[in-house]
């Protein structure tokens, strides 16, 4: 009887080293495919979303704005979308810290005419350029971008710099005017690091 029950313990020993096993395993080819890595809060990873830096300002997006008169000669547009719970929020903060109208554009899109009509009547004020879809959702999805709200500065027809849009600070770094003079914007970690704070 009691060969019998070590006989069972061993074998269940063995099962549950073997599931340990396979899902370390799983995990280790999950990681290594990216499945694993962590989302900041936007929900998406800066590296994989919008374009990559620098990168040509795809045809696509630039025909889109100069369909609107929107010179690509030193450009900060700003993204939101009707479905994002914080772009009424950061467009506020946006406009509320807004550097130079002549410089900025903002893309508006979404299927939600009302969202997309408070968005508006919050950034109207600050006399930009505002482009609504379809213009706005072709030179969003030519640039790849999934995550709102969302920024990037465009330099000689050269999108060199971008960030998620969590608060004021993230807008007014690509506003730097050392990007004009060929520095990558550094993500606001890294700054902060860097600084020493």
């Amino acid at each position: 009887m009691i060969t019998l029950f070590f006989a069972i313990v061993l074998a269940w020993l063995l099962a549950l080293t073997v599931a340990f096993v396979a899902v370390t395993r799983h995990l280790g080819v999950m990681q290594a495919a990216g499945a694993g890595l962590a989302a900041p809060q936007g929900g998406a990873l800066l590296d994989t979303d919008g374009p990559w830096i620098p990168s040509v300002l795809p045809d696509r997006a630039a025909m889109a704005f100069r369909a609107h008169g929107i010179p690509t000669d030193d450009l900060v547009a700003s993204f939101f979308s009707s479905s994002c719970g914080s772009c009424l929020e950061r467009a506020e903060q946006i406009v509320a810290s807004l550097t130079d109208p002549r410089r900025n554009v903002f893309l508006v899109t979404g299927s939600d005419p009302e969202r997309v009509a408070d968005i508006t009547r919050i950034l109207a004020p600050s006399h930009v350029p505002i482009v609504t879809d379809p213009d706005a959702q072709n030179v969003v999805k030519s640039l790849d971008i999934k995550s709102t709200p969302f920024t990037f500065r465009v330099i000689d027809g050269r999108v060199v710099a971008k960030s998620f849009v969590r608060g004021s600070g993230d807008y007014l770094r690509m506003t730097d005017p050392g990007l004009a003079a060929g520095r990558e914007a550094v993500p606001a970690g890294v700054a902060d690091i860097e600084s020493g704070q």
